[in-house]
């Protein structure tokens, strides 16, 4: 029942980004981090909330930059790049996303559909991609598993998992659209 108003609304995300909406920028074209530019938290129901927690809503809710990792499997410190994110070794690095990926971004973690709160999964966690969030002096680290369509999200030492069946497409979307 839930996945058709989901696939709707990844729709109309689609569409806005195909037909050219326009978003807040500023003078040299950058992302705008001013107010207006912050996610509206009042869209954002209970249970998301729960689940995400105070800091990382503030960081992903309005972000300086989001940068994009392509991660190896396991956690064993720098990769090819010289670098690590969220633990996992950096293969590559990827465009940071321009200000609509991350209204896209946005708009799927802070969707209840995306998650699948009530389904425990048995599958072996291979992350493939990381997004690392930026506001300020603090961040957040989101590590996306394709092959078990599961996120993990790491902030302030916290991590937590959740299956992501609903937006597997449009997150898979911004990956290939940054590498």
């Amino acid at each position: 029942m839930t996945r058709v108003p989901t696939l709707l609304f990844l729709l109309c995300i689609f569409l806005g980004l195909a037909c050219g909406d326009k978003v807040a920028c500023g003078p040299d074209g950058d992302h705008d981090t001013s107010i207006e530019r912050m996610y509206p938290l009042n869209r954002v129901r209970q249970s998301v909330k729960s689940f995400l927690g105070r800091d990382l809503l503030d960081i992903l809710s309005m972000p300086d930059r989001v940068e994009c990792f392509r991660i190896g499997f396991h956690k064993s410190g720098r990769g090819d790049a010289g670098a690590a994110v969220g633990g996992y070794p950096v293969l590559a690095r990827g465009k940071d996303l321009n200000p609509k990926q991350i209204d896209i971004l946005q708009s799927v973690f802070f969707n209840e559909d995306t998650y699948r709160f009530d389904v425990v999964k048995k599958c072996l966690f291979l992350p493939e991609y990381a997004f690392r969030v930026v506001r300020g002096g603090t961040e957040a680290v989101i590590i996306i598993s394709y092959s078990c369509k599961e996120v993990v999200f790491q902030c302030n030492g916290v991590e937590k998992m959740e299956d992501f069946d609903n937006a597997v497409n449009m997150i898979k979307f911004l990956t290939d659209s940054v590498f």
